[in-house]
């Protein structure tokens, strides 16, 4: 992957949060973004797991396997670009779970933990599942937009809907849903990939070379929220979700993630009585122009304030804190 031991321990000295790597060779174009983190080659990610492995870093892993992605792909330039459908089809569930079996059984040789990046289909939290079960140290994820959308909401916003791994079926939604119950999927993110709304309206005709994210971090908390007051989960589970699990996970706890003597003084004020309509043009991102898929949801309960290190940062809809007064967060 271009890293040798050295260069591992200068990062984890330079105050690194966790490494990662994608099992894919990099995008056309993107080289220079993927340049030491593409690990398509198994043998090369086998050799990363085991000069981290003495580090109580977590490594995390994009999970889609390369050969059977540019397969998938080849079938996919074959046919109509324009369909909705063209993105699934040219990025199956196959391609997720065979890259998922892989990275695990290679940890486990290794014995490294390791995280996996936003799974998105059935056979994916199986995999992951049974893995746990065996007493492999794996970590799971999930995106809010695969818990929250199903590939129909390409027909809708087409590019503005694009995201890798795709959103996917109903069986996988339900899967990825069992997978957070029942602990499987421990952290639940948002994989903030923005681009702009030009970049994505160029590729309605192609939405295989259309450039893959979209902006939500801004509904990360209020829908983990939202769905405590509608009965998805109860607001511990919430929590967990989004603070407890990825600040222990990257040995930020308990500094981060709870609120207790000691701890920094991050919290909301939350009033779970008001309902609102998702208004994406309100939001702080600069790619709030490229949400097609939040805007126009019906949200229950509404942050009515935001707290760090017990500085008043955002009230009522406008951010009030000093710009730069953000910290460095090294991991424990």
């Amino acid at each position: 992957m271009g890293c040798d031991e050295q260069v591992i321990e200068e990062m984890v000295n330079a105050g690194a949060i966790a490494f990662k790597a994608f099992m894919v060779d990099a995008p056309p174009g993107r080289e220079d973004e993927f340049d030491g983190i593409a690990a398509a080659n198994r043998s090369d990610l086998l050799v990363a797991f085991q000069n981290t492995a003495k580090y109580d870093i977590p490594f995390v892993i994009h999970c889609e396997d390369d050969q059977l992605l540019n397969h998938y792909i080849g079938l996919a330039l074959e046919s109509d670009l324009s369909d909705p459908m063209v993105h699934p089809k040219s990025r199956p569930d196959i391609v997720e779970s065979v890259a998922i079996s892989s990275a695990v059984s290679l940890a486990e040789h290794a014995n490294r933990p390791i995280h996996i990046a936003h799974v998105s289909s059935a056979k994916g939290v199986d995999i992951i599942r049974h893995a746990i079960q065996s007493g492999v140290d794996v970590t799971g994820e999930v995106c809010l937009h695969y818990l929250e959308f199903t590939a129909d909401i390409l027909s809708k916003a087409g590019p503005y809907a694009k995201v890798n791994p795709p959103i996917r079926f109903k069986n996988d939604q339900k899967a990825l849903w069992e997978g957070v119950r029942d602990n499987t999927l421990t952290i639940l993110t948002t994989d903030h990939a923005p681009f702009t709304a030009a970049e994505k309206e160029a590729t309605w005709h192609d939405l295989v070379s259309s450039p893959p994210g979209l902006p939500s971090l801004e509904m990360l908390y209020p829908m983990s929220l939202h769905h405590a007051l509608n009965g998805q989960w109860d607001l511990s589970k919430a929590i967990e979700l989004v603070c407890e699990s990825p600040a222990k996970l990257f040995n930020l706890w308990p500094r981060k993630g709870t609120i207790s003597l000691g701890s920094d003084a991050d919290f909301v004020v939350f009033d779970p009585k008001d309902e609102y309509i998702v208004d994406s043009t309100k939001w702080f991102t600069k790619a709030k122009d490229c949400d097609r898929v939040y805007s126009g949801l019906n949200i229950s309960g509404r942050i009515l304030q935001t707290y760090v290190r017990g500085n008043l940062i955002y009230s009522n809809g406008e951010i009030v804190g000093e710009r730069g007064c953000g910290q460095f967060l090294w991991p424990n």
